[in-house]
């Protein structure tokens, strides 16, 4: 079993709010990552390393752009 660990743990405090979350394009840029996961063969699952103030948000996110894949959201360190 393969996983695929996204390590989004960053406050984003010169950015006034999580990047992880700011739009690319159509979509928020955590999605690009997550779908590009999600469709890769090689990876049987994801987890998420976010701050515990962004797990919903980020189940969310997932939840809106089909990811299946997504096995767990754990938090990440102060900085």
């Amino acid at each position: 079993m393969v996983a695929a660990v996204i390590v989004a743990a960053g406050r984003s405090t010169r950015m006034g709010e999580p990047k992880q979350f700011l739009p690319l394009g159509d979509r928020p840029l955590i999605a690009h990552t997550l779908c590009a996961f999600e469709t890769c063969s090689a990876v049987d699952r994801i987890v998420v390393v976010m701050q515990p103030e962004d797990h919903e948000r980020i189940r969310t996110v997932a939840a809106e752009y089909g990811i299946h894949k997504l096995s767990a959201v754990v938090a990440g360190g102060e900085t």
